[in-house]
């Protein structure tokens, strides 16, 4: 088999389905439409930004049920012994929580817009989403 034709071949699977658009023609409206996603014009997260946030953790709570019930799992034989079916309700509790955040959590939107942010090397604006998402998370707790 000719190895030209190959390396060819492997190349072409490697490419992205999707074409890659160009991000630096331009640089500023991408990053203005990228930061509009994630800061309203107060300085506050948008909503869609607090949604993804909001399901993000709770996945991550999800994982961290599921990682402290499987860890006791392992210091017991008979929790670990069943495991296979305690562990499918903590499995489920994960997968409901990530379909959530799919599906409510604005996940890809709010991806994208990071994604966009960081290709164009926007460190100022991931800060300012830092300070943003901080300020909401400490809003939180005041009553």
């Amino acid at each position: 088999m000719d190895p030209l034709r190959t390396e060819r071949a492997v190349n072409s699977r490697l490419r992205p389905a999707i074409p890659v658009t160009n991000m630096t023609q331009d640089p500023a409206g991408q990053t203005d439409a990228a930061i509009a996603k994630l800061i309203a014009s107060d300085g506050t997260l948008t909503p869609h930004f607090q949604a993804y946030t909001k399901y993000e953790q709770a996945y991550k709570d999800r994982l961290e049920a599921r990682d402290k019930a499987y860890s006791a799992a392992l210091g017991d034989a008979m929790k670990l012994q069943q495991w296979p079916m305690d562990g499918v309700s903590y499995q489920e509790d994960v997968d409901t929580a990530w379909d959530r955040w799919m599906a409510l959590g604005f996940k890809i939107e709010i991806e994208k817009a990071i994604a966009a942010l960081v290709a164009q090397g926007a460190d100022e604006a991931i800060a300012l989403v830092a300070r943003a998402k901080e300020k909401y998370r400490s809003s939180l707790h005041e009553f």
